[in-house]
C-alpha cells in the first residue's frame, strides 16, 4: 500500500518540484538585485508579512523540507522568526516529517 501511494504521488511531486525550480530560477536574479537595495525596515516588514501569511498547518512539512536533504540557505534566519512554540517543537516536527517520508518510502 505504501509503495503504491508513493508511486502514485511521485509524478505529482515531480511536477511540483519542476514548477518550484522554474519559479525560483526566474525570481532569484531579481531578488538578488532587489534585496541589497531594500532598507532593513522594509526587509523586517516583508519577513513579518511572509510569516503572517504562512499556512498555520503543516509546520512539520515546512521544517522538514527546509532541512532535507541539507539545511536551506538562510535556514537559521528563517527559523529564528518562527513562533516560539514552533521553534520549541522543531525536533518533534522534524521527526514527524522524517516518519512521514519513511512511510512513503522516500
Amino acid at each position: 500500500m505504501t509503495e503504491l501511494a508513493a508511486a502514485q504521488a511521485s509524478p505529482a511531486a515531480d511536477a511540483v518540484l519542476d514548477t518550484l525550480i522554474s519559479h525560483l530560477d526566474a525570481e532569484e536574479p531579481v531578488l538578488r538585485e532587489l534585496f541589497p537595495k531594500t532598507p532593513p525596515a522594509d526587509i523586517r516588514r516583508l519577513r513579518h508579512a511572509i510569516i503572517a501569511g504562512a499556512p498555520r498547518s503543516g509546520p512539520d512539512l515546512v521544517l522538514g523540507l527546509l532541512e532535507d536533504p541539507a539545511p536551506a540557505p538562510g535556514y537559521t534566519a528563517l527559523t529564528g522568526d518562527l513562533p516560539r512554540p514552533v521553534r520549541l517543537l522543531r525536533p518533534v516536527l522534524v521527526r514527524r516529517y522524517k516518519a512521514m517520508k519513511a512511510k512513503l518510502g522516500i
